[in-house]
């Protein structure tokens, strides 16, 4: 299977359109139409985010060219999941929420200096025009100052879990047991998440054994 039969089929069987695909991926609808075509190829960032978006192997994802009509043979490089994106990282007490559904807002507290994230919605608000688009996205009511002037207690981040993180961004990272903290990530090693805090300025390293999120940031909403 070439490139774009892979990235087609993985869109149909999730049910999205283009125009969707485009939109997560912050490009136009007629890139997403050349990249199924075979007229052009994503990049290597576009093609693990199609991974994530889509549910497709990634490592099958970044092998694959153009001309290959024949290394995947019968979709066998999609991952079956009902979800976007494969391991959809949810809340357990948010369940699955459909896309005209109000976006659900989790509270946090602090608990031996870290943020701890509520087990069941506390809120709830129409959802902005990204989260129409996307299954299991989410808000967060910050209580911590830690990370000022950039997020402040009272603050609403909207999360949007399907897609990848990258060194550069903020974002949320949870752990199991739900504790939370919002870090400027700055490197990805097998073993940790190296981070930044603002308030007091310091970099840490977030084992990744323990700190089994990192989430994207999508906005932050002031109070």
């Amino acid at each position: 299977m070439a490139l774009g039969q892979v990235i087609r089929a993985a869109r149909k069987a999730q049910g999205l359109k283009l125009r969707q695909v485009a939109e997560a991926l912050e490009v136009s609808t007629a890139a997403v139409s050349q990249w199924e075509l075979d007229t052009a190829e994503p990049s290597p960032k576009n093609r693990l985010a199609l991974a994530e978006l889509l549910g497709i192997d990634p490592g099958v994802m970044l092998g694959l060219r153009i001309d290959e009509r024949d290394s995947v043979a019968n979709s066998s490089a999609l991952r079956t999941n009902t979800n976007l994106g494969g391991a959809v990282r949810r809340l357990e007490g948010g369940g699955e929420h459909t896309l005209t559904a109000p976006l659900p807002i989790f509270a946090t507290r602090l608990v031996d200096g870290n943020m701890q994230l509520a087990m069941d919605a506390t809120d709830e608000e129409i959802r902005p025009g990204f989260a129409v688009k996307v299954r299991n996205a989410y808000g967060v009511l910050l209580c911590s100052n830690d990370m000022a002037p950039a997020y402040e207690p009272g603050d609403r981040l909207l999360i949007y879990p399907e897609r990848p993180v990258y060194p550069g961004r903020d974002a949320l990272f949870l752990t199991a047991d739900r504790q939370a903290k919002v870090r400027r990530l700055l490197e990805i090693s097998d073993t940790h998440w190296h981070v930044q805090q603002w308030n007091p300025p310091r970099k840490e390293r977030l084992a990744r054994s323990e700190w089994v999120d990192a989430l994207w940031i999508e906005s932050v909403r002031r109070r």
